[in-house]
């Protein structure tokens, strides 16, 4: 019981990733990365959505020159905001994308108080495209075969050697192996690329402490299992702190 228990557990939280990780940028946080962003504490971006959702969603699609421009007239007292904003992102990748959209943002924002109604119009979906690249860029690096694997670690750390149910950790063994098997044949997201040497190796590593907690639950060495698997936490959250 205790096994099917564990086993309905990991699926249930890997489903609930995969719904949050699916799709686009365009795509998450139904359909809006700045939303997602807000709801993460980036309060800078609950602010600008308040501002760009009725102007994208209403104003546009109505042609509504004025109501967009007095869209631009709101952005234009958080530009200040906007310029002196610079989340913390691992990956020099993301962050000259960040700076690139923010930069873009910032420019389609002084374009809309100078241009004529034309220029707002044609500038407001690459204006709301960047806004959106801006927010996307500013959250965590995404890699669902990595944090499928570190579920089944924080489970395993969190809840059963938390309650010293070292039978339940044999059990999501076989989740764990599972889900190093796809973390070793999955390919770096793009961003990951320029890091791709270095990013395998902590990937290897991660292989390796799986492995050596396999052994451990083979033994039922209690002592090796709890050492092993917070050594494997460990290497989760260096890989954490230099890429996600």
């Amino acid at each position: 019981m205790k096994r099917l228990t564990a086993l309905f557990v990991i699926l249930v939280l890997g489903l609930m990733w995969g719904i949050a990780a699916a799709g686009t940028p365009e795509e998450k946080a139904a359909g809006c990365p700045a939303e997602k962003a807000g709801q993460q504490g980036k309060s800078i971006f609950k602010d600008l959505h308040d501002v760009m959702a009725p102007a994208w969603h209403q104003a546009y699609p109505e042609k509504n020159v004025a109501a967009i421009r007095e869209a631009i007239g709101k952005f234009e007292t958080m530009i200040p905001r906007v310029k002196e904003y610079q989340p913390a992102i691992k990956l020099a990748a993301r962050q000259e994308k960040f700076n690139a959209a923010k930069a873009k943002f910032l420019d389609y924002i002084v374009q809309g108080k100078t241009g004529n109604d034309s220029v707002v119009l044609n500038n407001m979906p690459d204006m709301h495209t960047n806004f959106e690249m801006m927010a996307h860029f500013s959250m965590p690096a995404e890699f669902k075969e990595y944090e499928s694997f570190k579920t089944v670690v924080n489970l395993m750390i969190d809840t059963h050697l938390k309650n010293s149910d070292f039978a339940a950790i044999g059990t999501s063994l076989e989740a764990l192996q599972m889900k190093d098997a796809m973390l070793q044949k999955a390919e770096l997201p793009e961003d990951f690329k320029p890091v791709e040497a270095d990013a395998k190796a902590q990937i290897a590593s991660l292989s390796a402490g799986a492995k050596e907690l396999s052994a451990a639950c083979a033994a039922k060495d209690n002592k090796k299992i709890e050492e092993t698997l917070k050594k494997l936490k460990e290497a989760c959250d260096i890989f954490d702190g230099k890429y996600i």
